[in-house]
This record gives C-alpha cells, structure tokens and sequence, in this order.
C-alpha cells in the first residue's frame, strides 16, 4: 500500500516538473511561427466579428482543440473543458496555466436549458484577454504543445464562425 502511494507521488511530483520545464520552453520558443502567425491572425480576425463569434484551433490528427469565442464587442475567452482532456492532460493543463499566472478549472452548475432545472456539472479552465492576442496565443501553443504533446510538424485547422 505504502510502495503504490509512494509510486503515484513521485509520477505526480514528475508530471508537475516535465510540465515547468514544457512551460519554460514555451516561453522561450513558442512554437513555429507558422503557427504562432495562424493562431495569432484568426484571434486578429475574431475581434473583429459580431457578438457569439468563436475560433476553434484543433489537431488534424488527434482532434485535441483549443477555443476562443469573442467579438468586436466582447473580450477574448479562452475556453477548454476538461471533458476533453485524458487525466495526464488535465495534470499538465493544471500545471501549465500555473505557471503561466493563470487560474483554473473552474467547475460550475448547467442548466438543462436557460432557467431550466439543473443538469450536471461543467468543469472548464477559462481565461479573459480582453483584446490581447498575443497573451492569447501563447497561452493556446502552451495548450497544444505542452498539455497535447504537439510538435512542430503538427498540422492545425481553424474553424471560425
């Protein structure tokens, strides 16, 4: 009983470091400029849209996304729920907005419809930029680089609406 414990803290303790040594590559590389460039303009082009607009930036592979939903009059939401992620993915999502300044996840109550009766709950990290794109955009490749484990021959779609 003692040795699995022991075991599951030391691979929680290794998951945290490999996550804020990720974190700090991050910082200083930031992922090719390709994507950097398309990440960067489609949030560009968001703010620029009118109010319930959204971008979704997923692997082409692995279906793994990242989303935003804001407008021309409305601040710039980062949005990923953890519906989406495997539990290794929610520990790195967990360490990598940490040590990147930002909260998270936040859980809260849904409704079955506006006002209707309760129907679970949703666990989601969310962070405002109000118009900072380039805040944005890191924040998106550390999502995709470091908590999906995507390289830089990872081949990203857009889908705006």
């Amino acid at each position: 009983m003692k040795l699995a414990m022991l075991i599951a803290v030391v691979a929680a303790i290794g998951v945290a470091a490999a996550a804020c040594v990720v974190v700090a590559r991050a910082r200083r590389v930031g992922g090719p400029k390709s994507h950097r460039e398309m990440i960067r303009t489609a949030l560009v082009r968001l703010l620029s849209r009118p109010s319930g607009a959204f971008v979704v930036i997923e692997d082409a592979r692995s279906g793994k996304f990242v989303q935003f939903a804001g407008s021309s009059g409305e601040p710039l939401l980062l949005d990923l729920p953890s519906q989406t992620l495997s539990p290794q993915e929610m520990a790195k999502a967990k360490a990598v907005f940490s040590n990147l300044g930002y909260s998270g996840p936040e859980t809260y109550r849904t409704e079955e419809s506006p006002g209707g009766p309760p129907a679970g709950e949703q666990t989601t990290f969310n962070v405002k930029f109000g118009s900072d794109v380039d805040k944005a955009t890191d924040l998106a490749l550390a999502v995709l680089y470091h908590v999906y484990g995507l390289d830089d021959a990872a081949r990203l779609r857009l889908q705006e609406e």
